[in-house]
C-alpha cells in the first residue's frame, strides 16, 4: 500500500511541473533594423516595456535591458494588447490585436489559452513597422519560435 502512494504521489508532482510550462501563452517578438534594404536583426538598448490593461495597475515588464528577444504576455480578457515601449527619451505604443479562446489541457492542468493575432498598430515614435510572423500563440512553444518582429 505504501509504495502505491508514493508512486502516486510521485506522479502527481511530475504532472504539475509539466503543466505549468504549458498553460502559459507568451507572444516572443524580435527586434529588426532595415539597413540598405536588408532586415537584420538589432539589440535595443535600454528598453523598458510596460503592459497596460484596462482597470489595473500598469505591469513593469523590462527595465532598462538590452533585449533583441522579448516576451509578452496577451490579454485573455481583451482583444488588444497593449505595451508602451520606451528606448532613451523616445517612446511608442504597440497595439496587438487578438482572439483568443481557452481549452483544456487536462483534468490536472486545467485550461489554457489560444491568441490569434490578427493585427499590429503602433504609434510611429520608436517603432517603424510591425510584422506578424505566426499569428497562432499558445501555451506549447517551440524554443526557436518567434510571433512578431518590431523594426525600429
Amino acid at each position: 500500500m505504501i509504495p502505491l502512494v508514493l508512486l502516486l504521489a510521485l506522479f502527481s508532482c511530475t504532472t504539475q511541473d509539466i503543466c505549468d510550462d504549458d498553460n502559459q501563452s507568451i507572444l516572443v517578438a524580435r527586434f529588426k533594423h532595415v539597413v540598405a534594404g536588408e532586415v537584420t536583426d538589432t539589440i535595443v538598448p535600454g528598453i523598458t516595456i510596460y503592459g497596460i490593461r484596462e482597470h489595473r495597475n500598469d505591469s513593469l515588464l523590462y527595465d532598462s535591458v538590452s533585449a533583441a528577444r522579448i516576451t509578452l504576455p496577451l490579454d485573455p480578457g481583451n482583444p488588444t494588447s497593449r505595451f508602451v515601449l520606451t528606448a532613451g527619451e523616445q517612446r511608442d505604443t504597440l497595439l496587438i490585436h487578438h482572439a483568443s479562446e481557452a481549452y483544456l489541457i487536462s483534468y490536472n492542468c486545467g485550461f489554457a489559452a489560444l491568441f490569434t493575432v490578427d493585427s499590429l498598430d503602433y504609434g510611429g515614435g520608436i517603432i517603424t513597422d510591425v510584422e506578424i510572423i505566426s499569428a497562432a500563440v499558445d501555451g506549447e512553444m517551440e524554443t526557436n519560435e518567434e510571433h512578431i518582429w518590431i523594426y525600429f
